[in-house]
């Protein structure tokens, strides 16, 4: 539904799977058009992150937005929304930083299946 459509601009609210980006990238060739991405990075460090973020390019800005700073929503209650999270989540739910979510893993993805390898019989 993505393919042969051109577009002036395209809001991705919240992060979408890179393949789904890619599209919507391709669709913004015609017309010289943009993307904008609005997203509370609750994955800790993703695609996102390596590749728009870390790699600082000018075709590419951001900004972090702290909810303590937006004065139209109630302080108190902000306060007490995030305090019901684990610090972690109220890093990225507050404030919009990337931070690792994972807890107690070497790997953020770990999967058993993946990354255990049954021991070989050596003869």
């Amino acid at each position: 539904s993505f393919q042969g459509t051109a577009k002036d601009g395209i809001w991705n609210d919240e992060e979408p799977p890179r393949d789904i980006y890619n599209e919507c990238s391709a669709r913004l060739i015609d017309r010289n058009g943009f993307m904008l991405t609005t997203m509370t990075p609750l994955h800790g460090f993703t695609w996102v992150y390596d590749e728009k973020v870390a790699k600082l390019s000018i075709h590419v800005k951001f900004w972090y937005w702290d909810g303590a700073w937006n004065e139209m929503i109630n302080q108190d209650r902000q306060k007490v929304e995030m305090s019901k999270y684990g610090e972690k989540e109220a890093i990225a739910r507050g404030t919009g930083h990337f931070v690792n979510m994972s807890t107690g893993k070497i790997y953020y993805a770990f999967n058993r299946e993946f990354n255990i390898k049954p021991l070989q019989v050596i003869p």
